[in-house]
């Protein structure tokens, strides 16, 4: 390059040299700043726990399992017991009525139905024992799974906990979203107060007859 009347101008030769040395130089600066950037961490939108193994490994568990087959094989007695004596006192009265006048027939069947309605009151009233017996021993377990879960879920941000209980609605998953020994290792930091076994009732063996029943066979 010259200019007019003096020649090449030898004092630019530096721009074509000094910015890949500006290029250079700001490469470390570059590379620092990504380094240091904060990488977003990206929670896991969904979890998955097997229900099963931990009920099964649950503090006390199995003690109140125990209790609860002992109530309801109890309150099933009671209400076979209650059946098979509907079944021989209706016995009782159909022998009764076979050679009874009329009038004395139509008694003994009104006697017969109001013995069947009672016992039937009898049976659903222990079928809703057993029902709330049920509840009582279950709610308390379900009450901590599912408050220990829910901090687990929260805990790692994610959205949605899955049961693999049946392991049909999971096909396949990564290891890392199983926090079933998470949530397991949160039950054992926290007893879960299972119920004690129920009052003892005259449910069965002595039960008195219906009204209505007649006093023997």
């Amino acid at each position: 390059m010259t200019q007019a009347g003096r020649g090449p101008v030898r004092g630019c030769w530096w721009r074509s040299v000094r910015m890949p040395t500006l290029a250079l130089t700001a490469a470390p600066f570059v590379v620092t700043a990504i380094a240091s950037a904060q990488v977003p961490v990206v929670a896991p939108e969904v979890l998955v726990v097997d229900t099963r193994a931990l009920l099964a490994t649950a503090p006390g568990a199995r003690e109140a399992d125990s209790v609860l087959t002992s109530d309801l094989a109890r309150l099933e007695a009671a209400a076979t017991h209650a059946r098979e004596q509907l079944l021989r006192t209706l016995a009782v009265l159909a022998r009764r009525a076979r050679t009874a006048p009329p009038a004395t027939r139509r008694a003994l069947e009104r006697r017969a139905d109001s013995l069947q309605a009672t016992t039937e009151t009898r049976l659903a009233s222990l079928a809703r024992r057993a029902k709330v017996r049920q509840d009582a021993v279950t709610t308390p377990f379900l009450r901590a799974l599912h408050a220990a879960i829910d901090a687990e879920r929260t805990s790692r941000g994610a959205h949605l906990v899955l049961d693999d209980v049946t392991g049909a609605t999971v096909l396949a998953v990564d290891a890392s979203l199983d926090v079933t020994d998470a949530v397991r290792r949160r039950l054992d930091a926290a007893p879960i107060p299972w119920p004690r076994t129920e009052e003892a009732a005259p449910t069965g063996g002595r039960s008195r007859p219906a009204r209505g029943a007649p006093p023997g066979g």
